[in-house]
């Protein structure tokens, strides 16, 4: 059975999606990092103010 070649639009489609899926990884991927960095500073922050209260209430 004789294949046909893929028509030039679709596969300039495909390539296309490709692209827009590494981008969407790409970006999934720094939100991840960002994400984890926000918890990381909000924890600091939290003991950083929440530290001198417990002193100070003698606990």
């Amino acid at each position: 059975m004789k294949m046909l070649a893929p028509h030039p639009a679709a596969v300039e489609r495909n390539a296309e999606l490709d692209r827009l899926g590494d981008e969407i990884a790409d970006l999934a991927a720094h939100l991840d990092a960002a994400t984890a960095r926000l918890l990381d500073l909000i924890r600091e922050f939290a003991i950083a103010v929440l530290h001198p209260l417990a002193v100070g209430s003698g606990g």
